[in-house]
């Protein structure tokens, strides 16, 4: 039963059996449910008086609470303030988007409800420029301080005007001009230097994968350049030295069980002098086979040391070791001899081995993981 009360449709028809009349109805729900169930029951076609004076009084006074709730709120003239308002002018949208399409609404006795409509794109319009203009003043702030180094300012500001232009409809060039300047006081660059002890191959498939693939863990906010670049003012030094890359040989194990089973192959009998069965006993055969499993597996390590700086005054910033490894495993069973003597499973074929370079990469993109993370602990200091 309780699945069927999941659809709002039949609740609402419930709830309207429970109820004795039109009016009862309106007197155990809020305005705007009422508005929304009367205007199905006044969908255009002449309906009853009493459900139209139930959709006139509930939209009306639905109304009432919210003028008088903007009204209220308008004397604050926060951002926050016209935030809600802008909520308020949504929900009045939607109330009215519900009503409008069946207006002129007559009753079957020729009663046509006072549906007063209000100006509702230009109350939308006006909250939405209100948000963006007492929004300002902090986001002028905000980049003012990124000015200054304090980057998540900056950020901060990036943020909220991607905010006002999605949800605010914020357009034009000064909209254009202060993002584009939060994005550039907000970004960070970072000198990445990449050493290694041994193994020439190894580090350089994985110092491959890190420059094709990038190493920041953000993308917006984080520039990493593999060589020094002109005109850059750098924020840190990233130093990354490989200690240590290997691939181990492919590597396997097999295991044999045999495996004996007693099977009925026939039967023997015993007959009277006029030839009829007197007794019989089955004859058995013993079978046996073998199954053989193959399990192949290889490792791969990676370990790292990073070392941040701070790129103006040098000072060590961060300073860790990064282990990464890598697995793969695999297996195979065959079965040799009279299968009719195994019962179980057996999974048969063939084992591919994954080629060094793939361990490694994959070694490689779990580093560049890591790194991206730490470069995040270091980004922003202040």
């Amino acid at each position: 039963m309780l699945r069927y009360l999941k659809s709002p449709a039949l609740l609402l028809s419930i709830l309207l059996v429970g109820c004795s009349s039109p009016m009862e109805f309106q007197s155990k729900h809020d305005h705007d449910t009422v508005v929304k169930f009367a205007s199905r029951r006044t969908d255009n076609k002449r309906s009853g008086t009493q459900w139209a004076k139930v959709l006139e009084s509930s939209f009306a006074q639905a109304n009432e609470i919210d003028l008088r709730k903007i009204e209220e709120l308008k004397t604050l003239g926060t951002v926050a303030a016209w935030e809600k308002i802008h909520v308020i002018n949504e929900r009045i949208e939607n109330r009215q988007k519900r009503v409008e399409p069946l207006m002129p609404i007559v009753s079957e006795d020729g009663y046509r409800p006072e549906i007063r409509l209000l100006p509702v794109e230009e109350m939308l319009a006006e909250s939405r420029q209100e948000v963006i203009a007492t929004s300002l003043p902090a986001i002028e702030e905000n980049l003012r301080l990124a000015e200054n180094g304090q980057r998540l300012k900056a950020r901060k500001a990036y943020d909220r005007i991607f905010t006002l232009r999605k949800k605010y409809h914020w357009a034009g060039a000064q909209a254009e001009e202060l993002q584009s300047e939060a994005l550039a006081l907000g970004k960070t660059y970072v000198l990445f230097e990449m050493g290694y002890r041994w193994d020439f191959f190894n580090s350089q498939s994985v110092l491959r994968h890190l420059e094709f693939w990038g190493v920041s863990g953000d993308a917006t906010w984080q520039v990493v350049h593999f060589n020094e670049m002109p005109g850059i003012q750098y924020d840190f030094r990233a130093v990354v030295e490989l200690l240590e890359a290997s691939v181990s040989p492919d590597q396997t194990s097999t295991t044999s069980t045999s495996y004996s089973q007693q099977i009925v192959v026939g039967k023997e009998e015993v007959k009277d002098s006029n030839g009829v069965v007197i007794s019989s006993k089955p004859i058995y055969e013993t079978v046996t086979a073998t199954t053989e499993e193959v399990r192949a597996w290889k490792d791969a390590s990676l370990s790292a040391q990073i070392t941040v700086f701070d790129f103006n005054t040098g000072k060590e910033l961060l300073n860790q070791r990064i282990w990464e490894s890598e697995s793969y495993s695999a297996s195979s069973c065959s079965v040799s001899g009279d299968a009719r003597a195994f019962t179980g499973c057996c999974a048969g074929g063939m084992i591919f081995f994954p080629s060094d370079s793939n361990m490694m990469d994959e070694c490689a993109m779990d580093l560049r993981y890591r790194l991206g993370c730490l470069l995040q602990q270091v980004d922003l200091p202040n």
